[in-house]
């Protein structure tokens, strides 16, 4: 069985949802605040933050900061996303999570059947931007 294949059923049956009592450690979510406040002090005048992240899965971490932090550490800046994963599955469901949280994709969204890949516009990962006017968190 191919890892994609593998993580697509895991995250179908909730099994990557259930890694820890807690759903985001301590440790993960001051590892990303602190990233986004280098990156402000680092560059100031930036209008947007961009965040790569390359395991996304459904992403928990990432997700739970724009609900919680993006706000306050983030007042006027846009702030975009680019997520990859190899569960098609996990993808599917941090878009939901990332919506309901305020942003939008940056293009549109088309899931390739068998490729386990979302296509957004002309990227070949989901991109999804928060502004400061769309902030609902």
């Amino acid at each position: 069985m191919s890892q994609r294949s593998t993580y697509d059923e895991r995250y179908s049956v909730g099994l990557c949802d259930i890694r820890s009592a807690v759903p985001v450690l301590t440790a993960e979510r001051a590892a990303l605040s602190n990233a986004i406040g280098h990156a402000l002090t680092s560059h100031p005048h930036v209008r947007r933050i961009n965040v790569f992240d390359f395991v996304y899965g459904t992403g928990r971490v990432i997700n739970d900061w724009i609900e919680r932090h993006a706000r306050r550490q983030l007042p006027s800046h846009d702030l975009r996303v680019v997520a990859y994963d190899v569960s098609s599955v996990g993808l599917r469901r941090a878009q939901g999570k990332l919506r309901s949280a305020g942003c939008e994709p940056a293009g549109s969204l088309t899931w390739e059947p068998g490729a386990h890949l979302a296509v957004w516009g002309d990227n070949s990962v989901p991109v999804f931007d928060r502004g400061p006017g769309r902030n609902t968190t």
